[in-house]
């Protein structure tokens, strides 16, 4: 799939590595940002996992509003990956 300079620039530029995350880098968060871009979420939900995040996948309904343009989605996926990206809370329960 074909991804417009502009967006390269987003997901190149934009995306954080989210702070308790170790293992990812700002490569892969990129990486999960264009797959999200390019409509494939369970590889966007396999590649964040494999990267230490949580493998949240975002809800249905998810992809490119009709209203939405190019810029404005990468930044949306920008910020989707970044949240896919962030390891699963750990359990505070008490254990008896």
């Amino acid at each position: 799939m074909w991804i417009p300079n502009a967006v390269k620039d987003v997901f190149t530029n934009e995306v954080q590595i989210p702070e308790d995350n170790n293992i990812a880098t700002t490569e892969n968060v990129a990486h999960v940002a264009m797959l999200l871009f390019a409509g494939y979420i369970n590889a966007a939900t396999s590649m964040s996992e494999s990267c230490g995040g949580g493998g949240s996948s975002p809800s249905s309904g998810w992809g490119k509003k009709d209203d939405e343009d190019d810029w404005t989605f990468a930044n949306r996926c920008a910020q989707m990956a970044h949240s896919m990206c962030k390891p699963k809370p750990r359990s505070r329960s008490f254990h008896r």
